[in-house]
């Protein structure tokens, strides 16, 4: 967690919520991932969309950034974490992105859930680097380079 993230008196809830929240991804669980939308939120999500979205999608490495507040007891906050799904269902045909969301969050009796973000927000996602090795080079001869339009990758927030 970035330490800026950990200093604000809302991170165990924004945590806990974020917890929640790839668990039900990670999980394929519906009902747990809407449970964690606000209404308008909810009413966009129907089970088919749910499935095609995050059937084949594992997330890791979550990292809360930052935490900005909004009003009304709302908070951003921002998050990056890697995916790896089938590359049909990726953005870019990747089985495996790196991700810098945030996730719009409002009060709610339990805690947090996710409201409507703002017009015009749009998440950043990169493929992962891949590593290979150089043709005609043996084991432990060093032959991992960088390849691809993705090297040197770094995940950037929203701006």
């Amino acid at each position: 967690m970035d330490p800026t993230a950990a200093s604000d008196p809302t991170e165990p809830q924004v945590v806990a919520f974020l917890v929640d929240y790839f668990t039900a991804i990670n999980n394929h669980d519906y009902q747990a991932f809407t449970s964690l939308l606000d209404s308008q939120e909810a009413a966009i999500w129907t089970p088919a969309d749910f499935a095609a979205e995050y059937a084949t999608t594992v997330d890791s490495d979550e990292t809360l950034t930052g935490i900005t507040d909004g009003s009304g007891g709302s908070e951003a906050a921002a998050v990056t974490f890697t995916s790896h799904q089938s590359p049909n269902d990726s953005p870019d045909g990747s089985a495996c992105n790196l991700w810098s969301v945030t996730l719009y969050l409002v009060t709610a009796d339990s805690g947090y859930l996710i409201g409507q973000a703002p017009p015009g927000y749009s998440a950043v996602v990169r493929a992962c680097l891949r590593l290979s090795r150089k043709p005609g080079l043996r084991r432990g001869g060093g032959g991992r380079r960088r390849t691809g339009d993705d090297a040197g990758v770094g995940v950037g927030g929203p701006s």
